[in-house]
């Protein structure tokens, strides 16, 4: 990211997503793709589709995800990717997509949903939303000492040690309904 601007990246993704078989509007960064023998769908949202306000999205992305998350069948699982969390009671301030409409969308799915993941707030949260599935917000790679939550317990990002990444591996088990973490760099020490 540093020492590229917003258009450079624009540029890198539409030639990597232009490669890609997925379903949805490539052009607006809103797709599904699906990974059968595994039973998975991917379904990666734009929380910031908007020009006009960066916690928007179309209501016609509104409303495809509810055909996202409907899975060849209930044996399916769903991943929902996202840049921004959700929270239900306001998602724009105009509130024309709040998240209330986005997590009833979600919760449409007809199998299982592994969770929505998205990073944005530069700590790590896990949330319910909607008392159906589990909102997973990760700490970014970004370098970033800023807290916006004191509430939150966040570890201190120091320059040119290990605590200046913080890369997860998330790993989804279908068969078993579990998902579990592994972080690079900064975490959280074990008390």
């Amino acid at each position: 990211w540093d020492g590229l601007d917003y258009d450079d990246i624009k540029i890198i993704y539409n030639d990597w997503i232009a490669q890609k078989s997925v379903t949805g509007n490539k052009s607006r960064y809103y797709y599904y793709f699906d990974i059968p023998e595994k039973k998975i769908r991917y379904v990666v949202l734009n929380t910031s589709e908007s020009t006009s306000d960066y916690h928007k999205m179309t209501s016609t992305q509104l409303s495809w995800i509810a055909t996202a998350v409907t899975l060849p069948s209930d044996s399916w699982t769903a991943v929902v990717l996202g840049h921004m969390d959700i929270d239900p009671n306001t998602f724009t301030e105009d509130r024309s997509d709040d998240g209330a409409d986005i997590i009833t969308n979600i919760k449409t799915c007809n199998g299982r949903i592994a969770g929505y993941f998205c990073g944005h707030q530069h700590l790590d949260m896990i949330t319910t939303c909607g008392n159906r599935f589990k909102q997973v917000t990760l700490m970014c790679d970004k370098f970033s000492n800023v807290i916006y939550y004191p509430q939150w317990q966040i570890p201190q990002r120091v320059a040119n040690t290990a605590s200046e990444q913080a890369l997860t591996i998330v790993h989804i088990n279908p068969t078993t309904k579990r998902v579990e973490f592994t972080r690079i760099g900064a975490q959280i020490e074990d008390s």
